[in-house]
């Protein structure tokens, strides 16, 4: 009988690891499946009126900046809804010193950039390279408030999720300590820090920039040189 009694006991052993494996498969797909997933597309908003009067009322501004290179620094100062008709130019493809002009009907964009309450809102697809795992794509949600003064460049993040998942704060500021490492550490940061001084946003939620225009002037591409300043590029 005690043989009888050990002979169950022992063939039930594979059945439990074998439940125990299958519950663990099932929870390791059950995260995958909230962190991965097919990137989404999001519609491009065609260009509205008020941002052709805005495209107006930047290039008279800096034209005049760039020829003079006066003032040696100026505060830009963008409404909410003049931030998010720059965020629809910059959807719709438009480049400074270019005539602006609508995307093709029916575009989308794999990311969701809006500006609330003070905020920016990010949605975006990030690669992992596990290309077998649902196409390898993560889709990242944050809320990013970004200040810079001087050398001191920070980010607020008040909320971040991968797929369904909100990560824990001690993670988030881990992230966005290695993040500002690494953009510290880049060309185009070190031209950014030289182009901006300050960037904040007031208590009624206005972007507020102050900005170099002779090093704004570096930045541009050459055909937007040529465009803007007719000449400059001849010697």
């Amino acid at each position: 009988m005690k043989n009888a009694e050990k002979s169950k006991k022992k063939r039930k052993w594979p059945w439990i690891v074998g439940g125990l494996l299958l519950l663990a498969l099932i929870a390791a797909l059950t995260v995958a499946a909230l962190l991965f997933g097919g990137g989404r597309e999001f519609p491009v908003d065609p260009l509205r009126p008020e941002d052709y009067v805005l495209v107006g009322k930047l290039t008279g501004r800096l034209l005049t900046e760039l020829r003079t290179g006066k003032p040696a620094e100026s505060e830009l100062v963008l409404t909410p809804k003049e931030v998010e008709s720059v965020l629809r130019l910059a959807d719709n493809g438009v480049r400074f010193g270019a005539m602006p002009k609508s995307a093709a009907p029916g575009k989308t964009k794999w990311h969701s950039f809006r500006y609330e309450n003070g905020r920016f809102e990010l949605v975006a697809p990030v690669e992992t390279g596990v290309d077998w795992l649902w196409g390898g794509i993560i889709v990242v949600e944050t809320s990013v408030r970004p200040e810079k003064e001087d050398e001191t460049f920070t980010l607020d993040v008040s909320r971040f999720k991968a797929g369904s998942i909100t990560l824990p704060d001690f993670i988030v500021k881990r992230m966005r300590e290695r993040s500002l490492e690494d953009f510290r550490n880049r060309k185009e940061y070190r031209q950014f820090d030289r182009c901006v001084k300050s960037i904040r946003i007031d208590g009624e939620n206005n972007l507020r920039i102050v900005y170099r225009p002779v090093e704004l002037l570096k930045l541009l591409p050459e055909e937007s040189r040529r465009i803007l300043l007719p000449g400059s590029g001849r010697k």
